[in-house]
């Protein structure tokens, strides 16, 4: 029991609507594609003002945009806000384009039923940029709030105290302009950056190349935390739309996933879990920032230990305030 609920734990706490990056190809409507191996060019300048947060809710939705008002976003965005941004431009080169001691907050809203868990919970995350540079930044991410806000027994037995755990760690983590990290100070035990930074910032690694509506391009992730976990996540992306929200260029991103793994100490059958995902979420990314807007994803997770098995369900919805 204690091995299932720590895996329910992860999956819930471990962000995993979105992929962190070990490769990524990127390809264009017209099928030609551009692949980069993870070390890849990352020139765009990290600076520059971002725009305001908008108005993001948690009421599942993204703020939808104004009637037929779309644009395409141009490669070179400058930062500068939509005069970056002509329509008449149709790539859009997704760069993290920040402000030092810029502040930001995200809310991670989560729900979760399956495995003899029933939970909501809500985990604040506020992000700090320390320092810029030409060819990334240093932030500091805090858990500012972690809590239940609704959960039966086994949810407030076994979720409650991990999530009293989390509240106020932190960590400095440089990433470059992709929002791939390069290097973090070091995690305390149990801590939820070992999986929200897997690979990139909340495991999510802007594209390598120009994207246009149409465009594909894959990611995989690691599984932190979780003991013998065999195989990484491996992650689809595909620009969906392109949209104006409050005067700003929103690129929409569906991402999706399936995998199957395997979980616990090698040897042990008794203790090991055959773990089958699958996943279906949607990106919303500021042009002009590179900044996750909003995210949504849906998450049906079996779990297979000793012939038993169990499935969770679980919805995400994260908003930047």
């Amino acid at each position: 029991m204690h091995h299932l609920m720590r895996l329910a734990l992860v999956l819930l706490i471990g962000l995993v609507l979105l992929g962190g990056c070990a490769k990524d190809t990127v390809t264009a409507p017209d099928g030609a594609s551009q692949a980069s191996a993870d070390g890849g060019e990352t020139s765009a300048a990290a600076t520059g003002e971002p725009p305001p947060s908008g108005s993001s809710t948690l009421s599942g939705q993204a703020p939808p945009p104004a009637e037929g008002d779309s644009a395409t976003a141009g490669e070179g965005v400058s930062g500068e806000g939509d005069a970056a941004l002509p329509p008449s431009v149709e790539d859009a080169l997704l760069r993290l384009r920040l402000k030092q001691g810029a502040s930001y907050t995200y809310a991670v809203l989560q729900e979760a039923d399956g495995m003899g868990i029933e939970a909501k919970m809500l985990i604040t995350v506020a992000v700090k940029v320390l320092s810029v540079q030409s060819d990334g930044a240093k932030l500091e991410l805090r858990v500012a709030d972690a809590r239940l806000t609704e959960g039966n027994e086994a949810a407030q037995q076994g979720m409650k105290p991990m999530l009293d755990r989390i509240k106020g760690q932190s960590v400095e983590v440089d990433v470059d302009a992709r929002g791939r990290v390069k290097s973090q100070s070091s995690l305390p035990p149990g801590s939820i950056f070992g999986d929200m930074l897997q690979g990139g910032l909340f495991r999510f690694t802007l594209p390598d190349k120009p994207v246009r509506v149409g465009s594909t391009w894959t990611h995989s992730a690691n599984v932190s935390g979780v003991p013998g976990a065999n195989r990484p996540i491996e992650y689809s992306f595909k620009v969906t739309g392109i949209e104006r929200n409050g005067g700003r260029t929103i690129v929409v991103i569906e991402s999706s996933a399936a995998q199957t793994m395997t979980t616990g100490p090698e040897g042990e059958r008794a203790t090991q879990a055959q773990v089958a995902m699958k996943v279906q979420g949607t990106l919303r990314v500021d042009a002009a920032s590179g900044l996750i807007e909003s995210a949504t994803s849906n998450t049906e997770t079996s779990v297979n230990i000793a012939g038993r098995t169990q499935v969770m369900k679980m919805a995400v919805l994260v908003s930047r305030k």
